[in-house]
């Protein structure tokens, strides 16, 4: 009687276990997701060129894709992870979006650096992706 109880919850505890280190693997992604944005976001701020931050997305994450919009005072940075271990399998998209505002002075520089910027301020895009999936 008791062990088929133990079996059960065996089986249970497993489960559960395993539902908590694919949570985490998810995590973690995200958190390198993040953080690659983060970065994008603030290189694009300061004016860096699309070549600059696809390279350094690809040291901080490699396998992601990165695309950078500019607005008239803001860039917003989207970076997608790779589908790789737990969230690949599940396939679940981890990506993460970074807005942050063009520094005083760099605007205009910033535009100009980048083959989206616009002189309306409407929102343009340049896809810096280094992998084959859309964004």
């Amino acid at each position: 009687m008791v062990t088929g109880e133990v079996a059960i919850g065996s089986l249970v505890l497993a489960l559960v276990t395993a539902f908590a280190l694919a949570l985490g693997h998810i995590a973690v992604a995200y958190l390198e997701a993040n953080d690659a944005a983060r970065m994008a976001a603030r290189m694009a701020a300061l004016g860096e060129g699309n070549g600059a931050i696809k390279a350094a997305v690809e040291r901080s994450l490699p396998g992601a894709s990165v695309s950078v919009v500019s607005g008239a005072d803001t860039v917003e940075a989207v970076v997608h992870a790779p589908r790789k271990g737990f969230s690949g399998r599940l396939g679940i998209d981890v990506h993460a979006s970074v807005t942050a505002a063009v520094e005083p002075g760099v605007g205009g520089e910033a535009e100009a650096g980048r083959d989206a910027g616009t002189g309306s301020g409407a929102k343009a895009g340049g896809d810096v992706g280094t992998g084959g999936e859309a964004p």
